[in-house]
């Protein structure tokens, strides 16, 4: 039996799921891999209750396990490097199909000192557009689909490898769709004939990572984007046909030693450019850059207990970050020209 796992903290899950499984079905070897199994490896050994865990590509592992399970090679066929080998998620066994997930690629390029992408994908990989283009129309013409959500962590980066071409044949098909991007977009590549394609093809639900409005943290964590990116990209946006408010901007608070004015000042600058700041409560991931410091910062014991990675804590939050003063960030990032919300 194969389980998954996403978040750390929601560990209990998965050892409740595998300990159904053991009731059920006594004998079979259960697998675990996912997010979980990857960036808390011996946590997971010592208390999900697997039979095997996999830290890292557990497609690439999957055939020698199961090959140690079975005896002799398995029957699955299990595709390499090449992301357009795999064969499209079975969402045909999905009872009520509304919207499809899509993938254009793994891994990220970049190096954000608060991100795990590169640890649970060491390299970059895409896929053909033109392949990805054909299983968009494959699930839009076999299911009546209309709804696809990218949850890439790179999907502008490099838009000539990906999203112009994807875009152009979409176009070229004629499809009429709705697009939506709710992962957080780069916002380094935005350009007027990007935003005109991004609206013209059906791009509804623009979200971008923007995390800080501070210069010098914008470059210790990884130096992905600069306030003059928003401010540019917005404009070329709004141009296209976005409405003021209509993008959404994430910012991150909590993070160690970020103070409220930083979020603050991040909020008002956010709505000066005609988008709509969402805070992002920072969540610490074993083995990023920023784990060390976290870890320094924590009241909780985040090194050995996952639950306490909980965003919703603001496990890393300075003093001055109260439920209370996060509660009035909140109603300042809902209040168009920000200031309105209050100072801090």
């Amino acid at each position: 039996m194969l389980v998954t796992s996403f978040m750390t903290y929601w560990y209990p899950g998965v050892a409740e799921t595998i300990g159904y499984i053991r009731a059920r079905w006594k004998n079979v070897p259960v697998v675990l891999g996912g997010i979980y199994a990857t960036l808390c490896p011996d946590h997971a050994k010592r208390n999900s209750g697997a039979d095997v865990v996999i830290a890292g590509d557990g497609i690439a592992a999957l055939p020698s396990i199961l090959a140690d399970i079975f005896g002799g090679n398995p029957l699955l066929p299990i595709g390499g490097d090449n992301l357009d080998d795999l064969p499209y998620p079975a969402f045909d066994l999905v009872p009520f199909l509304d919207q499809i997930p899509i993938l254009t690629s793994r891994g990220c390029p970049f190096r954000c000192t608060y991100c795990a992408s590169c640890r649970i994908e060491p390299h970059f990989r895409r896929r053909d557009p033109l392949a990805v283009a054909a299983e968009i129309a494959y699930w839009h013409e076999r299911y009546g689909i209309s709804d696809f959500s990218f949850y890439d962590d790179a999907l502008l980066v490099n838009p000539e490898e990906m999203i112009l071409p994807l875009i152009r044949e979409i176009l070229r098909r004629g499809i009429r769709l709705r697009f939506h991007c709710p992962n957080g977009l780069h916002l380094r590549e935005v350009n007027d004939e990007l935003s005109r394609l991004l609206f013209q093809a059906g791009f509804r639900t623009l979200r971008f990572g923007f995390e800080t409005v501070d210069a010098v943290r914008q470059r210790e964590t990884g130096g992905k984007t600069r306030s003059s990116h928003l401010a540019k990209a917005m404009r070329c946006l709004r141009k296209a046909g976005y409405r003021d408010g209509e993008v959404g901007i994430y910012l991150l608070c909590g993070l160690p030693g970020q103070g409220v004015a930083e979020i603050a000042e991040g909020i008002d600058f956010v709505h000066a450019c005609g988008a709509r700041p969402i805070l992002a409560e920072y969540s610490p991931i074993p083995g990023t850059a920023l784990w060390e410091q976290a870890v320094l910062a924590s009241p909780y014991p985040i090194a050995e207990e996952p639950l306490f990675h909980n965003n919703t804590l603001l496990p890393c939050a300075e003093k001055e970050l109260t439920l209370s003063v996060f509660r009035e960030l909140k109603r300042r990032a809902l209040t168009p020209g920000g200031t309105q919300g209050g100072t801090f």
